[in-house]
C-alpha cells in the first residue's frame, strides 16, 4: 500500500526542536490486528545532509520493542512514512533522533481502535438537586491511554457528543459528565477531569438506560438503573459494584451511601460477592471502657441485588438492638440495647438476613460479652 500523496487531517504537532510530525490511521485491520499509518515529517531550516533514522516503539508492560524502523528520504521537503502498527494495548511513540537529540512524539490509536469495553459507566447520579446537577462518571478499564475526543452518550433514541476536547484518560482513570461543570465543581471541588458536553441528554429519576460509543460509533458499555430495584432511594448516585458484569443487570449496580465521583466506588469491597457471608470479632467482646475491644465488628458482604438486616439477640432469644437499615461495610456495636441500657454479659447472636427477590437467606453468628 502507498503512503498517501498529501498531508493528511489527523494529528498535528507542534515544532519539536524544529521538526514537525503529522499523522493518520486509517480503518483498522481487525483480520490481520494492525492499523495502518501514514506519516508526514517536515525539518524546518536546513534539512540534515546526511540521512536521518526515524522508528516507531511500542511500550507494553515496561518493555518497549520497534515495531517499524526506517530512513527518512532527504531529496524531498516532506517525507512520508507507512506503517503497519499491531492492534493492542500498547503506547506508540515516534523517535527521530537528530543532533544527539532524540525528538519523541506519543501516537494516540484509540480513535480508531480501543480494546473492546475499555471505558466503563462506573457511577450515575440522575436526581439533580439544587447544589448538584446530574452526572455519571466514566472509568478507564484497560491497560491503554483513551482518547475521549467525539465519543457520544445516550440512548438509542437521542445521543450527545461527550467533548470536542482533547481530553484522554489513562488507565485507571476517571472522568466526570455533567450537565453543568461550574455547579458540579462547587459540589465536588477535587475532582479534576471533569466535562460538560455542549448538549445534555437528561437522565431519567426512575428508570433509564445510558449507553456509550467510541468516537468511530462502535458501541462500547451500557448503564441501566430501576427504582423497583431499590428501596430507600431518595437523591443518592448509583454506584457500579462489579465491570465484569452487564451494566444492565441488577447485579451491578447499588445506592451508594456516599457518592464517590473521581475515585473507586466504595460498595464495591462489600457488594460484589457472588453469595452473602459475615465476619464478627472480637469473639469475646468487652465494653467496659478500656480501649480494648470495646466495639464488636460486624462486616457482612452480599450480592447487589440483596437486601440486609442485621440484629443483635441474647441467648434465650429477646432481641437486644437493630443495627441501621442502610447496607454498610461494617456495623460496630457498643454493647448497649435500643433502650440504651447496658446489655447483659454472656453469649449473644450477631443474625443478618439476606434478601433479593426469590430468596431469603440468614447468618447466624455467636459472640461472647464480657465486662
Amino acid at each position: 500500500m502507498s503512503c498517501a500523496t498529501g498531508t493528511s487531517h489527523g494529528y498535528y504537532e507542534q515544532m519539536n526542536n524544529n521538526w514537525l510530525a503529522q499523522w493518520k490511521f486509517f480503518d483498522p485491520d481487525k483480520d490481520n490486528a494492525f492499523v495502518p499509518c501514514s506519516l508526514a515529517c517536515l525539518k524546518g531550516g536546513e534539512y540534515p545532509s546526511s540521512n536521518i533514522s526515524w522508528s516507531i516503539t511500542r511500550t507494553l508492560s515496561n518493555s518497549s520493542e520497534s515495531v517499524a524502523t526506517g530512513v527518512l528520504d532527504n531529496t524531498v521537503s516532506i517525507a512520508r512514512i507507512f506503517a503497519l502498527l499491531p492492534l493492542d494495548s500498547a503506547v506508540y511513540k515516534l523517535e527521530i533522533p537528530d543532533n544527539n537529540v532524540t525528538n519523541i512524539w506519543t501516537m494516540d490509536i484509540s480513535g480508531v481502535w480501543t480494546l473492546p469495553h475499555a471505558i466503563k459507566i462506573n457511577e450515575i447520579f440522575p436526581r439533580a438537586q439544587a447544589d448538584c446537577p446530574e452526572w455519571f462518571e466514566l472509568v478507564n478499564n484497560s491497560s491503554m491511554t483513551i482518547s475521549i475526543k467525539g465519543w457520544k452518550f445516550g440512548n438509542a433514541q437521542d445521543s450527545g457528543i461527550i467533548t470536542e476536547d482533547a481530553i484522554s484518560m489513562e488507565p485507571g482513570r476517571y472522568l466526570v459528565v455533567t450537565k453543568n461543570k461550574a455547579l458540579f465543581s462547587g459540589k465536588f471541588p477535587s475532582v479534576s477531569l471533569v466535562c460538560q458536553p455542549n448538549v445534555w441528554h437528561a437522565l431519567d429519576n426512575y428508570k433509564d438506560t445510558l449507553r456509550l460509543w467510541t468516537k468511530a460509533g462502535r458501541f462500547c458499555d451500557t448503564a441501566a438503573y430501576n427504582s423497583a430495584w431499590f428501596s430507600q432511594w431518595d437523591n443518592q448516585s448509583l454506584e457500579r459494584v462489579s465491570l465484569q458484569k452487564s451494566g444492565l443487570s441488577r447485579e451491578s449496580w447499588v445506592i451508594a451511601q456516599n457518592p464517590t465521583p473521581g475515585q473507586p466506588n466504595a460498595s464495591v469491597a462489600f457488594r460484589s460477592a457472588d453469595q452473602p457471608s459475615m465476619e464478627i470479632g472480637p469473639l469475646l467482646f468487652t465494653p467496659n471502657g478500656d480501649g480494648k475491644d470495646d466495639l464488636l465488628s460486624i462486616k457482612p458482604v452480599f450480592p447487589a441485588s440483596y437486601a440486609i438486616t442485621v440484629s443483635i439477640y441474647g441467648f434465650n432469644g429477646r432481641k437486644y438492638i437493630d443495627m441501621p437499615s442502610t447496607p454498610q461495610a461494617q456495623y460496630l456495636w457498643d454493647g448497649k440495647q435500643s433502650s440504651g441500657s447496658v446489655a447483659p454479659v454472656g453469649p449473644f447472636f450477631v443474625v443478618a438476613t439476606f434478601k433479593n427477590d426469590s430468596k431469603t437467606m440468614v447468618i447466624r453468628k455467636k459472640g461472647v460479652l464480657w465486662r
